[in-house]
C-alpha cells in the first residue's frame, strides 16, 4: 500500500529528520554538526539520503546559511511537533505513575540566556530534582518557531514583533550600548551616536540576526553605512573581539554585564530606537505547563525584572 509505505519511510528516517531539523535551528548544517560532536560531511550526507528517499528538495541551494525549501520546513514542523507530541505522552504516562520526570526546555534567541538568569533556574533544578532543564540557542526565527510548535516551553525573545500566539509573561528593557576597549578613542564619550560609530570598525552578529537586523535598519535610516570588522554568531567570540580591540560592538546592554569589565567600557547611545528595545519571556498561548514548568515560569518572571537597566 502506498500509504503504508510512505509512513514507514520517514518513520526510519527520524535520525535524518534530526539532523534537517538541527540544521535548520542552528542555522547551517556546520553548526549542527559542532553541536553534535560529528563532521558536518555526516550532516550533510545524511539530509542529501533523506532528499534522495523523498524525492523533493529539502534546502535551498548555494547559501552559506540554511534555509529550508517549503518541504524542507513541513518535514521540520512535522518532526518537531511529533517529538513535543511524544514528551507530552510520556509526560503524561509519568503523571499516571504519579512520577515527576519532565523535561523543560527554554530556547533563547541568539545567545541571550545571560548569567543573571542562571540562579533562578538552579533553585527549580534543585527544587525538582527528577526535572530536566534543556537551555537551547537558535536564530530568532528558529527560536520563535520552537516555541510555536511547543519544542520549547519558553522562549527568550529580543523586541519581538506582535504575535497574537505569544504570550509575553515578562519584559525587561535593554536598550543597545557601545563596547569598546577602555583604550578606544570612543571611551572617553560619555554618550556616543550613531554618526559617530560609523566612523570606527564594528564587531556584530550575522545578517540573519535580530540584533543585526535592528542596527543595520538604525545606520539605513540615517544614510550610513556599517564598517564590519568581524561578523560572528557567538555573542562570546564577539565580546573577545572588542577585548582584543578588533573594533565596537552595538549590543543589547545585558550582553554588557558578560563581558570583562576590566577590559571594556560600555556606553550609552544617543538613539531612541536602540533605545525602546525589551528583552521578553515568551510562550506560546495555551500552552499546557507541568508543575516543574510553572515554577520555571514564576523564577524566570522575577529574575528577568530584576535585570538592571544600563
Amino acid at each position: 500500500m502506498p500509504g503504508v509505505s510512505r509512513a514507514y519511510e520517514i518513520n526510519v528516517q527520524d535520525h535524518r529528520l534530526h539532523y534537517l531539523s538541527l540544521s535548520a535551528r542552528h542555522g547551517s548544517m556546520r553548526a549542527a554538526a559542532d553541536y553534535l560532536n560529528v563532521a558536518p560531511s555526516t550532516i550533510s550526507r545524511q539530509i542529501k539520503l533523506l532528499e534522495r528517499a523523498l524525492s523533493i528538495a529539502l534546502v535551498e541551494p548555494g547559501s552559506h546559511k540554511m534555509v529550508l525549501t517549503e518541504a524542507g520546513t513541513m518535514l521540520c514542523d512535522y518532526y518537531e511537533n511529533r517529538m513535543a507530541e511524544h514528551e507530552e505522552l510520556l509526560t503524561g504516562l509519568a503523571s499516571l505513575r504519579n512520577v515527576r520526570n519532565q523535561t523543560i526546555r527554554i530556547v533563547a534567541a541568539e545567545g541571550l540566556m545571560a548569567a543573571p538568569l542562571l540562579p533562578a533556574i538552579a533553585k527549580i533544578s534543585e527544587k525538582h530534582p527528577d526535572a530536566s532543564i534543556e537551555l537551547m540557542s537558535a536564530e530568532y526565527n528558529a527560536a520563535h518557531r520552537l516555541i510555536l510548535n511547543d519544542t520549547a516551553h519558553f522562549g527568550l525573545l529580543l523586541d519581538s514583533p506582535e504575535d497574537a500566539r505569544l504570550r509575553v509573561h515578562a519584559a525587561s528593557r535593554q536598550p543597545f550600548v557601545a563596547l569598546m576597549p577602555r583604550d578606544h578613542p570612543l571611551a572617553s564619550e560619555t554618550a556616543i551616536t550613531p554618526e559617530m560609530l560609523a566612523e570606527h570598525r564594528l564587531l556584530t552578529p550575522l545578517t540573519s540576526s535580530r540584533v543585526f537586523e535592528i542596527v543595520q535598519s538604525v545606520f539605513s535610516g540615517r544614510g550610513l553605512s556599517l564598517n564590519i570588522a568581524l561578523k560572528s554568531s557567538s555573542m562570546q567570540i564577539i565580546l573577545k573581539g572588542v577585548e582584543s580591540g578588533l573594533g565596537v560592538a552595538v549590543l543589547p546592554s545585558i550582553f554588557a554585564a558578560q563581558g570583562n569589565k576590566d577590559e571594556i567600557v560600555s556606553r550609552e547611545l544617543v538613539c531612541d530606537e536602540l533605545r525602546d528595545i525589551s528583552l521578553l519571556l515568551v510562550s506560546r498561548v495555551g500552552r499546557k505547563l507541568e508543575p516543574g514548568a510553572l515554577d520555571m515560569r514564576t523564577a524566570l518572571v522575577r529574575a528577568i525584572r530584576k535585570l538592571p537597566v544600563l
